[in-house]
């Protein structure tokens, strides 16, 4: 019997040192911070990278180096290298840097990324199997895009449309006839967008005519049932009626373009000013006749006069050209520039 109480006091000294050890074994983390610099972008008509950056600080406030395994959950692809660890040292920090980049697919919005740090080694000798992962999150956004294609695919009286704005360009408006023309209107985007076509008319000459004279009837925009990576075929026609004994050579414009709806209806409220405060994707075409005015020197008509346009479409949006009538003296070339520009932009 005393012999067997031995034995047991014995077991229980060797067993108090060992866990009181692993009562007070450390157990070091490291606290992390992130910051995202810039947003991301898979707009396939960008040229920029279209990649965030995310900066991570990994601040150990022991007084031991621990060595740190980093991971990173993130839905799209990354370049952090987390097959390697990293080396912190006492009371001190270490920077980690690394690219985010979405998918060709991705939707546009907010999307979070975890970065995870957890300690495996301390003092440059001791293993943690028990030490805890410390987490911090950033979220990074998406940049919307959109993409919208008007493209003309028939048109009578040919020459009608799709033309340069140089004066020589424009055919003589017919006495009383039709401007029809068939689009293909293409929209694409990493967002859900309504998407709508449209027209208008606007005159140009290079006197101060009174245009209120003139009768014009345009329809009310109608928005597109598409959705982005479809396309859709649109028919639209002017008709025309022409007014006698106008003196002035009168260019009549026709204006076609697609876009967004909220940009539409922007562009429409507001015309060029809208162009000025907001990026919009919006694409032209355009057309139109002269109006050839009477000759004043010799009394005699050369070609036809003003004119009455009624505008009539099928499924179809049109939308105001703002601002293509310049200045009285100036030709319809710097008509064409300033809408040119406002179009890059």
């Amino acid at each position: 019997m005393k012999a067997w109480m031995c034995i047991t006091t014995l077991l229980l000294l060797t067993l108090i040192p060992a866990t009181s050890l692993a009562q007070t074994e450390p157990q070091p983390e490291v606290d992390i911070t992130c910051t995202v610099s810039g947003d991301m972008s898979n707009d396939p008509y960008d040229d920029s990278s279209g990649r965030a950056q995310v900066a991570c600080e990994l601040q150990n406030d022991d007084v031991y180096e621990v060595e740190v395994e980093t991971d990173v959950e993130w839905v799209y692809t990354h370049d952090h290298d987390t097959s390697s660890t990293i080396r912190v040292g006492a009371n001190s920090e270490e920077q980690v840097y690394f690219l985010v980049t979405p998918s060709e697919t991705a939707q546009a919005g907010m999307e979070t990324l975890t970065f995870k740090a957890t300690v495996v080694q301390y003092g440059n000798v001791r293993e943690c199997t028990n030490c805890e992962t410390t987490t911090d999150t950033v979220d990074i956004f998406l940049r919307q895009w959109t993409y919208v294609d008007l493209e003309i695919q028939s048109q009578s009286p040919e020459g009608t449309f799709d033309i340069p704005m140089y004066e020589d360009s424009f055919q003589p408006c017919e006495q009383d006839g039709d401007y029809s023309l068939q689009t293909k209107i293409a929209v694409d985007g990493n967002h859900d967008f309504e998407s709508a076509i449209g027209f208008e008319r606007q005159f140009y000459s290079y006197s101060g005519i009174d245009y209120s004279d003139f009768a014009v009837e345009v329809p009310q925009k109608i928005t597109l049932d598409i959705e982005p990576g479809q396309s859709t075929s649109v028919d639209a026609s002017f008709s025309l009626t022409v007014r006698e004994n106008q003196t002035e050579d009168v260019y009549v414009i026709f204006a076609v373009f697609a876009g967004e709806l909220e940009h539409v209806n922007g562009y429409l409220a507001e015309g060029d000013d809208y162009l000025d405060d907001y990026y919009t994707a919006i694409d032209f075409v355009f057309g139109g006749c002269v109006v050839v005015g009477l000759d004043t020197e010799n009394g005699q008509r050369q070609s036809s006069d003003p004119i009455i346009i009624d505008a009539s479409s099928d499924d179809s949006y049109i939308y105001l050209i703002a601002g293509i009538a310049g200045a009285t003296t100036v030709c319809l070339l710097v008509v064409l520039i300033v809408v040119l520009v406002r179009k890059s932009d």
